[in-house]
């Protein structure tokens, strides 16, 4: 499991990410890197999250493939 930022930092990355300020200059404001702000952002677009929820599977393969 990775690494998740503390909720105050979280909650500041949040609120410039709606103020459509610049990626670079989120990371830079709030000491984190770019790759996480761009990821926080694709989540939000995406699952409406900060983090993408976990995708369990379980019980047997719906496909076997043969070899």
């Amino acid at each position: 499991m990775d690494r998740r930022l503390a909720p105050e930092v979280v909650y500041r990355i949040r609120v410039r990410i709606k103020a459509s300020e610049e990626v670079p200059a989120i990371a830079k404001a709030i000491n984190v890197s770019c790759p996480t702000v761009y990821k926080i952002r694709l989540n939000l677009n995406l699952y409406s999250e900060l983090y993408a929820p976990a995708s369990l599977i379980q019980g047997r393969l719906k496909l076997l493939l043969a070899y």
